[in-house]
C-alpha cells in the first residue's frame, strides 16, 4: 500500500509475472498429475490417488504461499518462518481441514477419501518441499540476474 499507482500505460502483467505464473502453473501441473498416475500406477484406489492428489495441491499451495509472501527476497529467513499470526493461523485452518478431510471417515464418506498412508502422506509432503525448492532458486537466479 505504500507503493504509487502503476503508470496507466504500463501493462498489468509484467514478463518477469507472466514467467512466474507459467513457471508455477507448469510444476503444479507435475507434482498434482505425477502424484495421480503415481498412484494409478501402483495399484492404489482411485479414491486414495483423488485423496493424495488433493492433498498434493494443498501442500503445494501452502508452501508457495511461504514463498510468494517474499517474491523479491529470499523465503528462507528467520522473519518469513515467523511471518504473520494470520498466516499462521490459516495454514493452522488448512492443516485441520485436511487431515479432516484425509483421515475422519464421516468426511471420508462425504468426499470418497481414502486413509493416507504415512510413506505416501511423506511423499505429497516432498512434492511441496520441492516446489518451494525449485521456486526459490528461480527467485535467487532471478534476484542475481537483476543486480
Amino acid at each position: 500500500m505504500r507503493r504509487p499507482p502503476r503508470p496507466k500505460n504500463q501493462p498489468l502483467l509484467s514478463g518477469e509475472l507472466v514467467w512466474q505464473i507459467i513457471l508455477v502453473s507448469v510444476l503444479f501441473f507435475c507434482g498434482v498429475f505425477g502424484i495421480f498416475n503415481y498412484a494409478i500406477d501402483r495399484g492404489y484406489s482411485l479414491e486414495l490417488a483423488r485423496t493424495m492428489t488433493v492433498n498434493t495441491l494443498v501442500v503445494m499451495g501452502t508452501f508457495y504461499l511461504f514463498f510468494i509472501r517474499n517474491i523479491y527476497s529470499t523465503s528462507l529467513t528467520w522473519k518469513m518462518l515467523r511471518g504473520t499470526k494470520v498466516v499462521w493461523l490459516v495454514v493452522g485452518i488448512i492443516t485441520v481441514a485436511q487431515l479432516a478431510f484425509t483421515y475422519l471417515p464421516p468426511v471420508q464418506a462425504i468426499f470418497a477419501t481414502e486413509y493416507l498412508p504415512l510413506m505416501d502422506g511423506i511423499l505429497v509432503m516432498g512434492v511441496g518441499v520441492v516446489l518451494f525448492i525449485i521456486v526459490e532458486i528461480e527467485k535467487q537466479i532471478r534476484i542475481h540476474l537483476s543486480s
